[in-house]
């Protein structure tokens, strides 16, 4: 079933604006692409499925521009700068958010000659100086050269967390959440086929023992790398290395309002410790991860997320508000749909299955069986947690943001209106698409967030099993 709800603010604290450049650089001549030319920018971080954002920007080029831009592709590169200013103070500073060398890719049917397709109404003389609109893929240099290396591995009597670090430790500011298994391995040999690259290294380890109770997640952020859980603790950066402003955010609150609060209509965010409205959030939750939203209220300022190690990591922070109304949020609830089976069965020296939370009125239990390690004994867990979490997806729009307030290691809580609040709880972040569009001298960002809703059951809860496929066992 799909409900139709969310974008907003209270109080406006910040609403941000955005500067763009754009050099073309090591091709037959170096570019300063005119402000004036950039149309958009789209970043697409998918935490998901990739390591790494993926940018596409269209620009207006000159022709001769444009034949270097294309000739050139194996070679040449661009340096893109993005800055931000908060547009509500009195004097805003000018901060960068990213400054970033790309590699590039340009659309398969554009020509790869000398001569590129124009109007042909245009004089040959004129050429140099006819705009064509293009747009070019970009991805970040540094991103794709941290990721191309010889892991090859072979160690007695180590810990899996040690050895991450050091595949880990030439990627910018890393952020490492502590394992919750650290197993000592009496002989760790990282095959060649899987020693290609970081990513495959490290989801080998994972493969031979997960790292987490829930899926883990390594991702390449413009000023940070993560490496954590799934689990939505959250687990902010020592210095604030992750945000634009240099801000510890430990929380985001997703405040979701009647469509007629004016309220809901305000652009960007707003920023302080909200703690009746995390109470409440937190009694509805229940269970350990209520427990633990409680504990971190004690503290005011706290965040929820152990100290970490090789960079990153630590506990408290501010918590912001962001203001949505119903009518921009979209809730999507897939736990009667799309299902094609209700349990999961891992394949080992003995049977272990977990009941995954469908609602499906099914007369057997449908399992998919899945073969593990027979060492990987917390594999299964992994399997349900991302299973489960996509029962419920919510998605929505909000302008002005600051672009660094939502990544992957925020805790990300939502009070919903009265309307909705069973839908009440913690979610992950597990998609942001942001496009940046020109308004006279500046650009206006609009953040697209997805978030799927964290198992939440309790204990209590879970021990209720029934055939159909609510129990939980491992």
């Amino acid at each position: 079933m799909i409900y139709n709800m969310a974008t907003s603010g209270t109080q406006q604290a910040a609403s941000y604006k955005y500067r763009i450049k754009l050099k073309y650089m090591g091709g037959s001549e170096d570019y300063e692409v005119r402000t004036e030319s950039i149309k958009t920018l789209i970043v697409d971080h998918n935490y998901d499925y990739n390591t790494m954002p993926i940018m596409y920007i269209q620009v207006s080029l000159d022709k001769k521009m444009t034949d270097d831009v294309i000739k050139n592709q194996m070679n040449a590169y661009f340096i893109l700068t993005v800055s931000g200013y908060d547009s509500t103070a009195t004097f805003g500073t000018e901060t960068d958010a990213f400054n970033v060398k790309c590699t590039y890719f340009l659309p398969d049917d554009m020509n790869k000659f000398d001569t590129v397709d124009y109007n042909e109404n245009v004089a040959p003389e004129t050429m140099e100086n006819t705009f064509a609109p293009v747009t070019i893929g970009l991805m970040v240099i540094d991103h794709i050269n941290n990721n191309r290396k010889d892991c090859t591995t072979a160690l007695q009597f180590v810990h899996p967390f040690p050895v991450v670090q050091e595949l880990i430790h030439h990627m910018k500011n890393r952020n490492i959440e502590p394992f919750d298994y650290n197993p000592e391995y009496e002989r760790l040999l990282i095959p060649p086929n899987m020693a290609t690259s970081v990513n495959k290294a490290v989801q080998y380890i994972n493969n031979q023992q997960v790292f987490y109770k829930t899926p883990y997640r390594l991702y390449q952020d413009f000023n940070t790398t993560h490496l954590i859980s799934s689990s939505g603790k959250g687990h902010p950066t020592k210095d604030g290395s992750d945000s634009m402003f240099g801000r510890k955010i430990a929380k985001i609150v997703i405040k979701v309002n009647e469509v007629d609060d004016m309220s809901s209509s305000v652009s960007g965010l707003v920023n302080g410790i909200i703690s009746a409205v995390l109470a409440g959030i937190s009694s509805a939750i229940g269970g350990a991860l209520g427990d633990a939203i409680g504990g971190a209220l004690g503290g005011a300022l706290g965040g929820i997320g152990g100290g970490g190690t090789g960079g990153g990591g630590g506990s408290g922070g501010e918590t912001v508000q962001v203001n949505v109304n119903y009518g921009n949020v979209q809730v999507m609830d897939t736990t009667i749909t799309n299902k094609t089976r209700n349990r999961v069965v891992g394949m080992k020296l003995k049977y272990d299955k977990a009941g995954l939370k469908s609602k499906s009125e099914l007369t057997k239990d449908i399992t998919l069986s899945r073969r593990m390690n027979n060492e990987n004994q917390h594999m299964l867990e992994n399997i349900k947690a991302d299973d489960d979490s996509k029962n419920f997806l919510i998605f929505f729009t909000k302008t002005d943001l600051d672009c660094t307030l939502f990544s992957i290691n925020k805790q990300i809580l939502i009070d919903n209106t009265e309307q909705y609040k069973e839908l009440n709880g913690a979610y992950l972040l597990y998609r942001k698409k942001e496009m940046y569009t020109r308004q006279e001298d500046d650009f206006v960002l609009n953040s697209l967030i997805y978030l799927k809703r964290i198992d939440t059951m309790t204990k209590a809860e879970d021990g209720k099993a029934s055939g159909s496929g609510s129990f939980y066992t491992v």
